[in-house]
């Protein structure tokens, strides 16, 4: 019912490890207003660091279907686990496909994927699909890590969401990545486990969109 009380919430039920949490505090900046030829389709493209000929980056995308739930993207450099580009808003899948193909393009073709669930997964692969969005990442079954032929997209459900999920925590835990967004780690406060339960958000109607990009990026 209170900002206090949703914080003694997570502080004895947080996820993710606090201390390392409050830690993350220190990378925060805020990003370019110009975007360095990046585009910023109206302020939800936020560039930390803008791309760096002959540097290679990873991107994952957690789709929207613009209603309820934001859509968020992170663009993490492959050598170092930053995150120099994040994406967040609300915008239909479709819209928000178009978004993750330009990343993609500015970002040297950087390798990518996207969770793959419900309708708004499917339709933001068939539009990157479209799109013929360069450097896509082929699905892999979650046990044996092989490719499944001409499928792609993370379906994170059960197991699978568990491993992403698991992931992070452990990245999250031993400093493994740095984002610079401070709406993000805000957000993974908000990610409580009470005791015989799954991660969730600590309020039913909060969002986990960055939590999953971040997850989705990391793996």
């Amino acid at each position: 019912e209170t900002v206090e009380e949703l914080l003694s919430i997570t502080e004895s039920t947080s996820f993710f490890d606090v201390k390392a949490l409050d830690d993350m505090r220190y990378n925060i900046q805020e990003p370019s207003l110009e975007g360095h030829d990046v585009p910023l389709f109206d302020g939800m493209v936020r560039v930390y660091k803008p791309p760096v000929i002959g540097e290679s980056y990873f991107m994952f995308t957690d789709p929207s279907d613009g209603v309820e739930d934001p859509m968020h993207s992170v663009v993490m450099h492959s050598r170092s686990n930053e995150g120099v580009c994040e994406v967040s808003g609300k915008v239909k899948a479709d819209k928000g496909a178009l978004i993750h193909d330009t990343l993609v393009r500015c970002y040297n073709e950087a390798y990518n994927t996207f969770e793959a669930n419900a309708y708004a997964g499917a339709k933001f692969g068939e539009t990157i699909k479209n799109l013929k969005t360069p450097n896509r990442a082929s699905r892999r079954d979650i046990v044996t890590g092989k490719i499944i032929p001409e499928k792609e997209g993370w379906v994170t459900s059960g197991t699978s969401k568990d491993m992403v999920i698991n992931g992070l925590e452990e990245a999250i835990r031993t400093k493994q990545f740095i984002t610079h967004s401070r709406e993000t780690i805000e957000q993974f406060k908000t990610i409580i486990k009470p005791e015989g339960e799954k991660p969730r958000t600590a309020s039913r109607r909060g969002h986990d969109d960055a939590v999953m990009a971040w997850a989705g990026v990391l793996q």
